[in-house]
């Protein structure tokens, strides 16, 4: 009768060491796909800031607007003029 008390703890055991195993692989994982989602929020918010400074929507008058895509332009066209000797 020994014999059997004995194999049913260890049953337990292996099988609580199991459950352990399987809640931290969870946990990674868990853990992982939320530094994911945070790293690609973050990427999408600092695109989109980007996107609205560049079109001119953020803060300021339609004149400061227009003065920026001006710059913009000029910027662009210096750097095209040397990058293309002809």
């Amino acid at each position: 009768m020994t014999g059997r008390r004995g194999a049913t703890l260890l049953e337990l055991l292996v099988g609580t060491a199991l459950g352990l195993a399987v809640l931290a692989v969870l946990t990674a994982a868990v853990g992982v796909a939320g530094r994911m989602l945070v790293a690609s929020g973050t990427r999408a918010e600092s695109e989109d800031t980007e996107v609205h400074l560049a079109l001119g929507r953020r803060n300021g008058t339609e004149r400061e607007r227009d003065h920026r895509c001006r710059v913009e332009l000029e910027v662009r066209r210096d750097t095209k003029s040397t990058a293309d000797p002809q």
